[in-house]
């Protein structure tokens, strides 16, 4: 199953510029009752990781009938919450081991979820990531596009964080803060078509779990742990 800016990132044609990355995003914890919000993100290159990486996807799903099925979605908190099923257990380690394989860059940013508003919470969790993601592509000398993940209860609100961020920075003349090498707008996606979504899904959720300090996560947070760019040390 792929986006449309997926589908689009396999096109080839005379005089076109390709995007080279492609990033996925979505959050953890962003109900009233957990301890921390942590969003994340994946960064993948669109012509020739990508592709590998959704066939990967798509041999885990049809080897498993109940999420074969269009809109069954790979989701971190339904699989670690009947962890006892070997079948979940089956599909997280084969998902991971997507990600480890291909050396897939995971981005996170934590932040408490006491003393702020709900806004003001997703805004420097959503910072704390995107600043991360783009000095990787500044590095690396790419630019990609945002695509996040628009069942999210805070979509908004990390469009608002991202679009500030494109423009202006995190202050008012705070040039130094601007994401500079993010493309056009930021992109909403469904998560239930989209198995990209559906991994920064999974990774954000276990390392929320691991911030949580959730019993039996160390064993699946080790296979990304090589790969995570962020402090999580909650602010």
């Amino acid at each position: 199953m792929s986006t449309s800016i997926e589908k689009l990132a396999k096109i080839k044609g005379a005089g076109v510029r390709f995007v080279v990355r492609l990033v996925y995003s979505d959050e953890s914890g962003n109900n009233n009752e957990a301890p921390f919000l942590t969003f994340g993100a994946v960064v993948l290159e669109a012509t020739r990781q990508l592709p590998r990486v959704l066939k990967s996807i798509e041999d885990v799903r049809l080897a498993h009938p109940r999420f074969a099925i269009d809109g069954v979605e790979f989701k971190g908190n339904r699989l670690f919450g009947q962890i006892e099923r070997a079948e979940n257990q089956e599909i997280i380690s084969s998902l991971l081991g997507i990600i480890f394989d291909n050396r897939i860059p995971i981005f996170c940013g934590v932040v408490r979820a006491d003393g702020e508003e709900p806004e003001s919470r997703q805004a420097m969790a959503t910072a704390r990531c995107a600043l991360k993601v783009d000095a990787y592509l500044e590095q690396i000398g790419d630019e990609a596009l945002w695509i996040a993940d628009n069942n999210s209860k805070a979509e908004k609100h990390v469009q608002d964080a991202l679009r500030m961020l494109r423009k202006i920075g995190i202050l008012p003349g705070a040039q130094e803060f601007r994401l500079r090498n993010l493309l056009d707008t930021i992109y909403s996606g469904n998560s239930k078509e989209s198995s990209l979504l559906q991994i920064a899904d999974l990774s954000v959720y276990i390392i929320g779990a691991k911030i949580r300090g959730k019993k039996g996560i160390e064993p699946y947070y080790s296979v990304i742990e090589p790969f995570i760019f962020g402090d999580l040390n909650p602010i």
